[in-house]
């Protein structure tokens, strides 16, 4: 009978991971295990860490943590760890992005619509559950944000350190891992709570051990592999973005923050509009320390695609949710209800039907050949 309660009382979060069981299943069934351009590099740098006498690629020894954590699930199969990981960070993101959403608008509804719209979205469906290592520097990112809001929830110290630990970790996973930093460092600087000492006492505890983690394992790449960071922002130019003008470039990065959000971005427009009608400085901030990570995009080249865009995916969900929660305050609850559910049939069967169609049709192509660009 308690557990008959306990799951009444937290519906909103059952359903949350009942819809995510449904959709870890249809993604499987209907793509299968899916492998990229870098899978193998990934499946070298597992057989290397094993010593089973392979050879590591530079820019995976960089990235060491994903591969590491393969390595135990090797006996079900080459590369088969990146998929079991990627299974557990899924769950994790479902958590997460539920937990966010909840502190920000402290409503469980839009709570669980948050985190059906993070896992239906495109990129997600593509590459969140392949042979690949985006999904675990999505889950620290999110880990970040989400430490970040529970401090100023509870403000309990130990979470700042923490905090800046668990970043570092996300930054061995892929660098975009660690991205929740500077909305760490925002949120503590737009805290007018804050006396200006306490601020750069904050951020010098979340730095200490990012920056001793960061730096530490860039020299030992140096030492070892004569690879860093600096070689993966300042080296030579990737091939895709070799010749092509500024405005196929921009065209490019428009067309995956468009799929990233895809149907959403009405909703999107209308969440920004309404903060600022408001005047509502609590979600603001958030949604402004949101920012730097959700344009990180911008450090790489158009050809990293929608794994890169898809860390503004949680800020432009809380804004679609901020959207809809102003289309609640005017409709009766009966036309919201239905709307609302006629919205998720959509999204879900429209991201769905894009990544079916997508890798057959590249759009951005199509639309550069028929203006000559």
């Amino acid at each position: 009978m308690n557990i008959l309660l306990k799951i009444r009382q937290n519906k909103w979060f059952v359903a949350a991971f009942v819809f995510a069981m449904a959709n870890l299943a249809a993604i499987y069934s209907i793509f299968g295990f899916r492998k990229y351009g870098d899978t193998q590099g990934y499946i070298k740098a597992i057989c290397w860490f094993r010593d089973a006498g392979c050879q590591i690629e530079p820019l995976r020894f960089l990235r060491p943590l994903g591969p590491m954590l393969s390595t135990r699930f090797e006996f079900l199969g080459s590369g088969a760890g990146l998929l079991v990981q990627n299974i557990i960070f899924y769950f994790l993101l479902v958590f997460l992005l539920f937990k966010i959403t909840d502190i920000v608008f402290r409503n469980k509804k839009y709570a669980f619509l948050a985190s059906l719209f993070f896992i239906t979205s495109t990129p997600f469906i593509d590459t969140g559950l392949a042979y690949l290592t985006d999904t675990g520097s999505w889950f620290f990112y999110c880990l970040s944000v989400y430490l970040t809001l529970l401090y100023f929830q509870s403000h309990q110290e130990r979470l700042v350190a923490m905090n800046g630990f668990l970043s570092a970790v996300g930054v061995l996973i892929k660098e975009n891992g660690g991205l929740g930093a500077p909305f760490f460092g925002l949120m503590i600087l737009f805290d007018k709570n804050i006396s200006f000492k306490n601020k750069i006492i904050k951020i010098a505890v979340f730095s200490a051990p990012f920056l001793a983690i960061v730096i530490g394992w860039q020299f030992l790449s140096y030492k070892l592999v004569h690879y860093t960071f600096f070689d993966v922002f300042f080296g030579p130019a990737k091939p895709a973005a070799v010749g092509e003008s500024v405005l196929v470039v921009a065209l490019r990065h428009l067309g995956q923050l468009f799929r990233t959000m895809g149907l959403l971005w009405p909703f999107i427009f209308l969440g920004v509009v309404y903060v600022c009608r408001k005047k509502d400085w609590a979600k603001a901030k958030i949604f402004l320390a949101l920012l730097p990570a959700s344009l990180s995009f911008l450090a790489w080249s158009p050809d990293a695609g929608a794994r890169t865009t898809f860390l503004a995916a949680p800020l432009g969900i809380l804004l679609s949710i901020n959207g809809l929660s102003f289309l609640e305050e005017k409709m009766s609850k009966k036309s919201f209800a239905a709307m609302l559910v006629f919205l998720v049939i959509v999204i879900i069967l429209a991201d769905y039907l894009f990544c079916w169609f997508n890798p057959r049709v590249s759009f951005v192509d199509i639309i550069v050949r028929f203006f000559g660009l």
